[in-house]
């Protein structure tokens, strides 16, 4: 969940027209739902599978390799945004020299 903060550096970035920020915070926060979907869903739901005993049910098998999955996609969203992000020198423009 600690993607908020790429999230919201994106956005500022983005307002004071800094080209490519705006797409650049799409992965993160890409990264950031499948990050909830795996922490408020899944995780909860292999829990009370184990909590319950039904550690080999089909179910507890396939809620694990979904928690995998989100992981996976998680690493790629984050690959592809650190690919993305504005570089420095669109950051920080050098001054015209005299």
């Amino acid at each position: 969940m600690d993607y908020t903060i790429a999230v919201v550096c994106s956005v500022l970035l983005a307002r004071n027209g800094i080209p490519g920020a705006r797409g650049a915070a799409l992965f993160p926060l890409l990264a950031g739902l499948c990050a909830a979907a795996s922490a408020f869903l899944v995780t909860p739901a292999i829990h009370a599978l184990r909590v319950a005993g039904r550690t080999g049910d089909p179910a507890f098998g396939r809620l694990h390799a979904l928690s995998a999955a989100l992981l996976l996609l998680e690493m790629i969203f984050l690959l592809v945004a650190a690919i993305r992000a504005p570089s420095p020198a669109a950051l920080f423009p050098r001054a015209p020299s005299l």
